[in-house]
């Protein structure tokens, strides 16, 4: 868990500066979270692409099968009828066979079948061989197509995967607003196919799906931070659509992309669905958010106004944002996670809890009644100012999920100061003078470039 604190300072009245703490100055309970982690495999069967197998080849139904019956048929030469046929020869007509005689006889009928057994099992023996061997082949083949089909696609299929991934990856594009590598070189793939898929060679066909995973991975990875931490666009979105938060956490899984380009392709669509349902979610927040700072904006004192003033002034702009206020001490705001700063010497006068995990303290901001000169600084025009810094804390934090987003660097308090002058209307000569001597609350030029990045297009990270 995260918990951030942030504070309006103010130098002392008789001129000389606070001294309250230079850089950062949150009651920090840890740094800051690189956005997203690692999640656990998506559980989608893989849908692979079908590939046909060649037609298998099988033997002619005349060959000789197992089971088929050896030995002679009723038609054989040597029927039943031959014991009772005449024997030609001597003695003479008629006579009976002599027992050696009708032995040889047996003997020789018995050979002659098994002759003819033995030869009926050659010939179904010869012709089995190459059968077996033409199926054993075809398997073979078959198998052997069957793997190569998973890694092995058409054209048309490799082309239908570039034009998937360009659709799913389109709009992506670096911080300084150019268009990634692997994007230039997805679209040229696309174009090449479209210029006829089927003259590109296999080695073509084959670089084009490295450079759909390749492009796939690269944008699955810029995104991952942005949308991949269910906590983070609970925080944005103040807790409504919880469940879809935790589908897109979910969603967030590149297991086996880098194999299997069609696979990618399917499941970065997926991905993509998901993470512009979400998107149109944070622009309806964004949207909402920014009606309400130009409403705050256009709530301003002058220097003379009286104390009931400033609270009506503080009143009107709370309740435009749809925020509360609270009093307390400086160290109750985030509750256990906050700690006095040892450097505090009491200047602060208004505070915003960030803690990301939990919105108990995104809408509301705290007036540190127990400061010193509190009985002063109540009626000072300058608390409406104040007052605006910590809701720019808290705008920072609903665009970027964060108080510190990677874009302000070290400069957080100036720069949430640059988008008070610029989107809410702070007083920016009033607050100078207020916080002299207070130099990380000074603005720059570059500070007010950096307001403008988080609040017109959201850009958190350079």
């Amino acid at each position: 868990m995260n918990d951030q604190q942030y504070h309006s300072y103010y130098s002392r009245p008789d001129g000389s500066p606070s001294n309250a703490p230079y850089g950062d100055t949150s009651r920090a309970g840890g740094t800051v979270p690189a956005a997203g982690s690692p999640h656990p495999p998506y559980g989608a069967n893989r849908p692979y692409p079908d590939s046909p197998y060649p037609n298998a080849e099988y033997p002619n139904a005349g060959y000789p099968m197992d089971g088929y019956p050896i030995g002679p048929g009723a038609n054989a030469p040597f029927g039943p009828a031959m014991a009772s046929a005449p024997h030609r020869g001597l003695p003479g007509p008629g006579a009976a066979p002599s027992a050696a005689r009708r032995r040889s006889n047996v003997i020789a009928i018995v050979a002659f079948v098994t002759a003819i057994a033995v030869l009926v099992g050659c010939a179904v023996a010869l012709r089995r061989v190459p059968s077996a061997s033409r199926t054993a082949a075809q398997a073979s083949s078959g198998s052997a197509q069957g793997t190569t089909a998973s890694v092995t696609l058409s054209a048309d299929q490799v082309c239908a995967n570039v034009t998937s991934a360009m659709s799913s990856i389109d709009g992506w594009t670096k911080s300084d607003g150019s268009a990634p590598d692997e994007l230039t070189v997805l679209a040229n793939d696309r174009t090449a196919c479209g210029s006829g898929a089927s003259d590109l060679t296999a080695d073509q066909l084959s670089t084009m799906s490295s450079h759909t995973t390749d492009a796939l991975l690269a944008w699955y990875s810029a995104m991952q931070p942005r949308y991949g931490s269910d906590t983070t666009l609970n925080y944005q979105l103040d807790g409504q659509w919880s469940d879809e938060t935790r589908a897109l956490k979910s969603a967030f899984s590149k297991d086996g992309w880098q194999d299997d380009p069609t696979y990618a392709a399917e499941q970065a669509a997926k991905l993509r669905t998901s993470i512009d349902s979400m998107q149109s979610h944070l622009d309806a927040t964004f949207s909402d958010l920014h009606g309400r700072e130009n409403a705050v904006a256009g709530i301003v004192l002058n220097d003379s106004a009286s104390e009931a003033d400033v609270w009506n002034a503080i009143d009107s702009a709370t309740q435009a944002m749809g925020v509360t206020y609270a009093f307390g001490s400086d160290a109750a705001d985030c509750g256990d996670a906050a700690s006095q700063d040892e450097t505090d010497d009491g200047s602060a006068i208004a505070s915003f809890c960030f803690t990301d995990a939990t919105t108990d303290h995104r809408n509301t901001i705290t007036f540190v009644n127990d400061a010193a000169d509190w009985n002063e600084i109540k009626a000072n025009p300058f608390l409406l100012d104040a007052t605006k810094h910590e809701l720019a804390h808290r705008s920072i934090s609903i665009v970027c999920g964060t108080t510190e987003p990677n874009i302000v660097g070290t400069r957080t308090e100036a720069v949430t100061n640059a988008y008070s002058f610029t989107y809410l209307g702070g007083d920016r000569q009033r607050s100078e003078n207020m916080q002299a001597g207070l130099e990380d609350y000074q603005v720059q030029d570059q500070d007010i470039q950096v307001a403008q990045k988080i609040h017109d297009s959201g850009t958190c990270r350079w």
